[in-house]
C-alpha cells in the first residue's frame, strides 16, 4: 500500500477522534449545566480544529497526487510525504489522547469535561 494511502486514512481518524472530542465536551454540558461557557467554546475549537486538519489532509493528497510521478519516485518526494505522516501520526495520537481522557472524564467521574 502506497504512503499516501497511509497518510489519507491516519488523516481521516485524526480528524475524528478531535471531532470526537469536541462531541463529548460539548455533550458534558448536560452533566454541568454551571459551566456551559467553557465547554461549548472548547467543544467549538475541537472540532473546528478537527474539520481543518481534514481538508488540510484532502490538500496535501490532492498536491501529492498532482506531482509527476518522477518527483513522487525520488528521494525528496518520499521525504516530504513521510514528514508530513510523522505529522498527521502525532496529531491522530493528541487526538486519541484527548478522546480518551474526555470519555474518561464524562463516563468515569461523571463530570463535564472543562468544569
Amino acid at each position: 500500500m502506497p504512503l499516501i494511502r497511509y497518510h489519507q486514512y491516519l488523516a481521516a481518524v485524526g480528524a475524528a477522534f478531535w471531532v470526537g472530542t469536541g462531541v463529548v465536551a460539548i455533550g458534558s454540558i448536560a452533566l454541568s449545566p454551571r459551566n456551559w461557557t467553557p465547554n461549548l467554546a472548547m467543544g467549538v475549537l475541537f472540532i473546528c480544529l478537527g474539520w481543518l486538519l481534514y481538508l488540510r489532509a484532502v490538500s496535501f493528497s490532492r498536491f501529492f497526487s498532482a506531482m509527476p510521478v518522477n518527483i513522487q519516485i525520488i528521494s525528496f518526494g518520499q521525504r516530504f510525504l513521510r514528514l508530513d505522516l510523522l505529522l498527521v501520526s502525532l496529531s491522530c495520537l493528541v487526538g486519541a489522547l484527548l478522546l480518551l481522557a474526555s470519555v474518561s472524564r464524562v463516563f468515569g467521574e461523571g463530570y463535564a469535561v472543562f468544569g
